[in-house]
């Protein structure tokens, strides 16, 4: 947690006396933008059937790199999983790099990455990377800039603005682009996710939005690196933001509404999720969290995975406990075997607490939430160790 101390604005009385510093920080949100107050929206988007689902776990904070008292944020993470650059600083938003020897090694000391942008004194705050790392496109304000450089060891050229035209935007952030980069996937704080195609080495066109699903407001995202698979922010009517999925069958098709799904094992209800980047068939995810929806509080985590699973059945892969049945009526089944599980939580999907048990030396607990609405919440397994498990509930 970052040691900058941060206080709520209440959203209905606005009565709470800030400093100049604190009002500014309090008022960009995890992903930088001025927070105007709540968006509401209309019932959650339903699945008609039951699909696969993304899932990671060994999620750990990356405290070796993250500030103590500044932000870390928008990650971009290489092929390998092994090359890490994000925005960071003293300023929050300076190019950061590091690196790890493997997988199972800590990340070494962060390094800033000058990169001179034309027009500006102020650095971008996202940035996305070519395959070589030797591309990069930084967002900053309503602008996308472009820079190259000769090889990884080498500096950067002075960045070049990029012509975006079709649409009018308010704040950009979060580019992606496919191998070729002719086509651009950007998120814009009042347009939402949307994607653009070159016209020129120095322009792109709007062509169309992701696809929306009905209930959700969607935020800052990236595309994997084969393309198939976007990765991105959810949020349902001011809720906390969770990291959703969406699929397609080619690089040349449209992403998939029917696929949109939460990616399971790496989403904590009572905090705000977001900014994912993956590495090569999605084995390692880098991500933000927040605890309090500010800018100030955002923090770099990263978890592995290696497969899917069904929505309904995630908590099979964790071989922590069992939930049966799921979906229920309501009526839920916690088999914990021997794994040492302090207590349980119920979240619902704006974060509250709605219940909480303890197995104690029990191996199957009966979970009473017949008085809940319909829907989805999510399990939280607090363990001795600390470690912190979340698995889906659907009550039918």
């Amino acid at each position: 947690m970052k040691t900058t101390i941060l206080f709520l604005l209440c959203a209905l009385s606005g009565l709470t006396v800030m400093s100049k510093q604190q009002v500014t920080e309090q008022l960009l949100d995890q992903n930088g933008n001025v927070v105007h107050g709540y968006i509401t929206a209309e019932a959650p988007f339903n699945h008609t059937s039951e699909i696969a689902a993304f899932a990671y776990d060994s999620v750990r904070d990356l405290a070796e790199i993250n500030h103590p008292s500044f932000p870390d944020a928008f990650p971009w993470i290489s092929s390998d999983g092994l090359r890490l650059y994000y925005s960071g600083g003293i300023n929050g938003s300076e190019l950061q790099f590091t690196q790890r020897a493997d997988l199972n090694s800590f990340f070494d000391p962060p390094v800033t990455i000058s990169i001179p942008v034309v027009n500006t004194t102020t650095d971008p705050v996202s940035y996305w990377l070519s395959a070589d790392e030797l591309d990069i496109y930084c967002c900053k304000s309503t602008s996308v800039y472009y820079a190259h450089r000769t090889s990884v060891s080498s500096a950067f050229n002075t960045a070049i603005i990029i012509s975006l035209s079709g649409i009018s935007f308010s704040y950009i952030k979060s580019a992606s682009l496919n191998a070729l980069q002719d086509r651009l996937i950007l998120w814009d704080s009042n347009n939402g996710i949307m994607e653009f195609q070159r016209t020129s080495a120095t322009s792109f066109s709007y062509l169309q939005n992701l696809p929306l699903p009905s209930g959700y407001v969607l935020s800052t995202g990236q595309m994997s690196k084969d393309e198939l698979t976007y990765f991105c922010t959810g949020e349902i009517a001011g809720g906390h933001n969770m990291i959703y999925s969406m699929t397609r069958t080619s690089s040349t098709s449209a992403f998939d509404v029917s696929t949109f799904q939460q990616v399971i094992g790496i989403n904590d209800p009572l905090s705000w999720n977001t900014q994912p980047s993956m590495s090569d068939s999605l084995k390692v995810i880098a991500f933000v969290r927040s605890d309090l929806n500010s800018w100030s509080s955002n923090e770099l985590y990263i978890a592995y995975g290696d497969h899917v699973t069904s929505v309904f059945d995630a908590v099979k892969n964790s071989e922590a406990f069992i939930i049966y049945p799921n979906p229920s009526n309501g009526y839920i089944h916690l088999k914990t075997g021997e794994s040492q599980i302090r207590n349980f939580e119920v979240i619902d999907l704006l974060g509250k607490k709605i219940k909480e048990i303890s197995p104690g030396n029990t191996e199957t607990i009966e979970l009473d939430l017949t008085n809940e609405p319909h829907g989805i919440y999510f399990l939280k397994a607090i363990y001795t160790s600390g470690q912190i498990k979340i698995s889906k509930l659907v009550i039918n």
